[in-house]
């Protein structure tokens, strides 16, 4: 499979990758969100770290919309 990720500075990070592991809505008891567990194939050192960069800035900017929703 190939993924296509935007960037802020308007360009997108393709990567190749294999989908190991698939979790439905209801694959519990409980109830969970469903998702995807992507394994990465032939990633360069520079698509890592703009990887690496891509999940940050995402989980920076939920946290601070958890914490300051107002501003958001």
């Amino acid at each position: 499979m190939v993924i296509t990720l935007p960037l802020e500075n308007g360009n997108s990070l393709i990567l190749k990758g294999v989908v190991v592991h698939v979790k439905g809505l209801f694959s519990d008891i409980l109830y969970s969100t469903p998702g995807m567990g992507v394994q990465f194939k032939e990633m360069s050192n520079d698509q890592m770290m703009t990887l690496k960069r891509y999940k940050e800035r995402l989980f920076a900017e939920d946290i601070f919309r958890g914490t300051f929703p107002q501003y958001c």
